[in-house]
């Protein structure tokens, strides 16, 4: 969920110090609420140091195809995906030696996915 209403927010405004933690490294940070003015100077700036990016981005809709699906050998039933807390490290598998050297990743929740043969998936 986004907006002001969602978790994440009601969190930050109620304790606004925080850590990042990307890849091996962790930074400590305190949010910081923006009036629409700076936020919309904020972005203006983004989209002019990243032009590519921002048209990347507001394309999605029209040119990227989003399929959730397991690509495997059959068609049928479904596999159970473990999905992590940082949304990159979801898979299938157990998190193995990738818990080693990322002990901060975590698995949060389950879902179930359909299996589909990648020639099939595109017909």
């Amino acid at each position: 969920m986004f907006g002001e209403k969602s978790d994440w927010v009601l969190n930050l405004r109620k304790n606004p110090q925080l850590e990042v933690v990307w890849t091996r490294l962790n930074y400590i940070s305190v949010a910081e609420w923006l009036n629409e003015e700076d936020a919309i100077a904020i972005l203006s700036d983004y989209k002019k140091r990243n032009p590519n990016l921002v048209k990347f981005i507001s394309n999605m809709d029209d040119t990227i195809i989003i399929k959730n699906f397991i690509c495997c050998d059959t068609d049928e039933n479904e596999s159970i995906l473990n999905i992590s807390n940082n949304g990159q490290s979801s898979s299938i598998l157990e998190l193995g030696t990738h818990k080693k050297h990322y002990p901060y990743i975590k698995y949060i929740d389950t879902i179930k996915v359909k299996n589909k043969r990648i020639d099939t998936m595109y017909k």
